[in-house]
């Protein structure tokens, strides 16, 4: 694509921006911004400084959370023996935290790449950094769509419902700021570079089922192109590093994972999907899994159907990709809810969910989604805030809130301005 063309796609970027989020370009956004970041940030620092005193006065030097498995498998890599990752015995030699009966590495060779220079620091060094990295990815990249409303990027960015994937130490933030970097470059034109950020993606693959749907609908072909090289190249990567034995682990563990999780979901809390609220409320597994099934289909539907149609704003068409992947897994789990961030921006963008009383308290309500859940066991403990019946709720009314969108725009255009 020729400068000119980038220039004019960048000249209209900027005019749909400023139509857009001029509703939210005052005072009191700013001031609801910087405080609602002040507070996570200081709930986060208050995290940490339980975790240091947890370890200091067990004379530990990890802290029971999820980020102890990418730390001990990145040691594991360091010591040419990246393999061992997906034995939980060696893993346990690593971190010594026994409350870790089942946390498994189960990811990609590329991810483990990636991770090995965590391995050479300490436990808590390399938490920080991780998380730091993670947010700048985010700032960086909700910076492409919020130019000129700072108090709502800094709101997204750290809005509440990040919390969880924080503490815990996971991928999402990095996940979800790649998908809004690799939206951004497919608005903008640079159809290239969404297609490498789309497949460095695929190093949590499980997340972006949908997307393949949506780029197929749009015609975005140099999108998917790039996007498969970018994932065949780490693919390629990961072998040279590690071998092909590495492969064979990561399939074993993949299938012991998921027996262990389909055989646990009604009890894990911590899982959000509809399948698991089914199978917790003790419907039959194959009923559970065809409303599952079912929502991911209708997702599908909605995502090929307005993705085709040239006529409809991008920011309406990457909410319902977006609410569309929150639905998909059976295997949602808690800090996954991080995706609520885009969607909020997309649907806010839109004008999905207008400055009104009604469109606040739902743009509330994802802005904080597993957020205050997570504070709350943090102070009364896990069994007096159970995470499931007060998250899952705010998925559904996610995804609801877009589809509804969605029909309405699909509704209000003639069909014959579809297009491939």
């Amino acid at each position: 694509m020729t400068t000119d063309k980038y220039d004019h796609h960048a000249a209209l970027a900027q005019a749909e921006d400023a139509a857009a989020l001029a509703p939210y370009k005052g005072q009191n956004t700013f001031r609801i911004g910087v405080i609602g970041a002040g507070i996570v940030i200081a709930i986060l620092a208050f995290w940490c400084y339980l975790m240091m005193r947890h370890v200091e006065n067990a004379g530990d030097v990890t802290f029971g959370i999820d980020f102890i498995v990418f730390w001990s498998a990145a040691q594991l890599a360091l010591e040419g023996n990246a393999v061992a990752a997906f034995d939980l015995d060696a893993l346990f030699a690593i971190h010594q935290v026994e409350e870790a009966e089942w946390l498994p590495w189960v990811y990609p060779a590329g991810y483990l790449i990636l991770l090995m220079p965590l391995g050479t620091l300490p436990f808590f060094t390399a938490w920080a950094l991780y998380n730091t990295v993670s947010a700048i990815a985010l700032l960086a990249a909700l910076r492409m769509f919020t130019r000129g409303a700072p108090g709502l990027w800094l709101a997204l960015a750290f809005a509440p419902t990040t919390i969880a994937a924080y503490m815990l130490g996971q991928t999402p933030i990095l996940w979800t700021a790649g998908l809004i970097a690799g939206l951004g470059f497919l608005r903008d034109g640079r159809y290239v570079a969404a297609g490498v950020m789309i497949g460095l993606l695929t190093m949590k693959p499980q997340l972006g089922l949908l997307i393949p749907v949506a780029l197929l609908a749009g015609g975005y072909w140099r999108v998917i192109f790039s996007a498969a090289g970018t994932a065949i190249l780490i693919v390629l990567a990961g072998t040279l590093a590690f071998g092909m034995e590495y492969w064979t682990a990561f399939f074993e563990m993949g299938e012991q994972h998921f027996n262990q999780m389909r055989s646990n979901i009604g009890e894990d809390d911590q899982m959000i999907s509809a399948f698991s609220i089914l199978t917790m409320l003790g419907v039959n597994e194959t009923i559970a899994f065809a409303t599952q099934f079912s929502l991911a289909i209708t997702a599908a539907i909605a995502i090929f159907l307005i993705w085709r149609r040239r006529d409809i704003g991008m920011d309406l068409k990457f909410a319902m990709l977006i609410a569309g992947l929150l639905v998909t897994s059976p295997y949602m789990w808690h800090y996954e809810a991080t995706l609520l961030v885009p969607l909020l921006l997309f649907l806010l963008r839109s004008g999905a969910l207008q400055p009104n009383l009604p469109g606040l308290c739902i743009s509330t309500l994802l802005w904080l989604g597993v957020g205050p859940v997570m504070v709350a066991r943090v102070i009364f403990g896990n069994e007096f805030a159970p995470i499931r019946p007060f998250s899952s709720p705010i998925l559904v009314l996610a995804f609801v809130v877009t589809l509804i969108a969605v029909v309405t725009a699909l509704r209000a255009k003639p069909p014959s301005s579809q297009g491939t």
